[in-house]
């Protein structure tokens, strides 16, 4: 996956420090995954394997999430996904802290939605 200057931007221009180095961890997990390639769309990091697998973005610009596009048929095992109401497909992974959830409960997830989207 190649970095993609608008999200560099992106992530340069969110305030709060824990956030901003917590996208950036996310980011360089999801580097690792070869058959992900890096967009930026509806002013958020886009990040698509065989069609839009997920997002980065802020709820309410504090809370930091993940959101899943293909969510609702992900397994979840963790139970830790959640939907807006009036959401069909999209579910969020919210992130609490620089550290909950950790990097790999976040690569398990991504492998998820990967396994899901390939299915």
């Amino acid at each position: 996956m190649h970095a993609n200057d608008e999200v560099d931007n992106f992530l340069q221009q969110l305030d709060v420090v824990w956030i901003r180095h917590r996208f950036a961890a996310i980011r360089a997990l999801l580097f690792t995954f070869p058959e992900i390639t890096e967009t930026y769309r509806y002013r958020t990091p886009f990040y698509d394997c065989n069609g839009m697998l997920l997002y980065l973005s802020l709820h309410k610009k504090k809370q930091p999430l993940i959101g899943f596009v293909v969510g609702i048929h992900m397994q979840d095992e963790a139970g830790l996904l959640t939907a807006k109401e009036g959401q069909t497909m999209i579910k969020h992974l919210y992130i609490e802290s620089a550290n909950n959830p950790s990097d790999e409960v976040i690569v398990s997830y991504i492998e998820d939605a990967i396994e899901t989207r390939n299915r």
